[in-house]
């Protein structure tokens, strides 16, 4: 039984793994004059790689309520080949261990049976001189057996122990991947990378004084400029300087905007959105999981923090007191924030989409909300996590 061990525990890290790896494939339901082309931007992916997903041309027409499979993006591909590649290692580990605790087993049980054969041997050359004498040598051996034995089990199970917590070079392994390996130092501090559908922008963002360059604001007003109408706001300062601190803090990896400035729209889910004064942005860092992203974004001062598990973006924007909200919604769809355990409350009805829009290609936009009430249990709050319950 002892030798089958190590060769169970392997088969099932390998099912274990064969399971991570295959992920179930995110699907959207096409509503009333979407193309192909604003579904590869809403979730930001190539459209040859939606087309080839689906088994379409690009001039393939698509109808409302058709499904059709989203493509992983490059972050989630680059995520899950992260995980699957620790899962690996777990599991090479976990053998290596348990077939060196099972040889050091057999070891020591191959010296207890030729320290019973030499007692025997013992016990045998004793009885023919004397009687007295055998029974003294028997006592001594059996003594000497059973030391023997108490003294090289503990000792092998402290080595199986020893052998399953460290790693193959001798120093204690780690039980998870840890979110900080996506911190890096950047090259260049303050030297950010931005680019969105209406344009890109890199360079230097602040001075050495750390005030905002004159160039930062314009390329900011470029690449977060409405990707509706291309009309251009003045983004807020803090804002600019939010960005810088993500991208220093993910080594200067390039910032792709989803969403930046909105202009106002009579039929916008937030009446009060701080998209439509330049004090929000839709964004995600290439390389970096949207989950990684949120967390830090959350340690920062002053700021709405929203995540969006069925879309490609993290929200942020300025405020005067931190926030943070879980909306399940997907692109198109009416918000659906988490309800007060932190699950998805269940999936609402599509937004009809304006006549006036139906033949645009929108991209996926997060639903931001006003500044936090003064005091719980007004019409702003939202169900949340029970430190972060108002609307952002």
């Amino acid at each position: 039984m002892r030798r089958l061990l190590p060769a169970l525990l392997l088969m099932l890290s390998a099912t274990t793994t064969t399971a991570s790896a295959q992920p179930s494939p995110k699907r959207h339901r096409v509503y009333p004059g979407q193309t192909l082309g604003g579904i590869a931007k809403r979730y930001n992916v190539g459209l040859d790689e939606l087309c080839k997903a689906n088994g379409l041309r690009r001039k393939d027409p698509i109808r409302p309520k058709q499904e059709l499979i989203i493509p992983e993006t490059p972050a989630e591909k680059l995520e899950r080949e992260r995980r699957d590649a620790a899962a690996k290692s777990a599991a090479a580990k976990t053998a290596a261990a348990s077939k060196n605790a099972s040889t050091k087993s057999a070891t020591t049980t191959a010296t207890t049976k030729s320290a019973t054969a030499k007692s025997a041997t013992a016990k045998s050359a004793a009885a023919k001189s004397a009687t007295t004498k055998s029974a003294t040598a028997k006592s001594t051996a059996a003594k000497s057996a059973t030391t023997k034995s108490a003294t090289a089990t503990p000792a092998s199970n402290a080595t199986s122990s020893s052998a399953a917590s460290r790693t193959s070079s001798g120093k204690p392994g780690p039980t998870r991947d840890e979110p900080k390996s996506f911190a890096q130092k950047p090259k260049r501090k303050g030297f950010i990378i931005l680019s969105s559908t209406t344009g890109s922008w890199s360079g230097q963002a602040l001075d050495k004084k750390g005030q905002v360059t004159t160039n930062a604001r314009v390329g900011a007003a470029k690449v977060m400029a409405s990707w509706r109408t291309g009309q251009k706001e003045d983004i807020h300062d803090r804002l600019i300087r939010l960005l810088v601190r993500v991208s220093d803090q993910f080594g200067g990896r390039p910032i792709r905007v989803v969403s930046g400035y909105r202009p106002y729209r009579p039929d916008q889910y937030t009446q009060h959105s701080k998209h439509n004064d330049g004090r929000a942005v839709d964004f995600f860092v290439l390389g970096v999981p949207n989950t990684v992203v949120r967390d830090f974004a959350r340690t920062l001062p002053n700021v709405g923090v929203g995540y969006y598990p069925n879309s490609s973006f993290v929200h942020l924007d300025v405020r005067e007191i931190n926030s943070y909200w879980v909306d399940y919604s997907g692109p198109g769809e009416a918000p659906r924030y988490a309800n007060s355990r932190g699950e998805d409350p269940g999936k609402p009805a599509p937004k009809p989409i304006p006549t006036s829009e139906a033949a645009s290609e929108p991209e996926a936009e997060s639903t931001d909300s006003p500044e936090p009430a003064p005091a719980s249990g007004s019409a702003d709050s939202r169900p949340g996590e029970a430190d972060d319950k108002t609307k952002s």
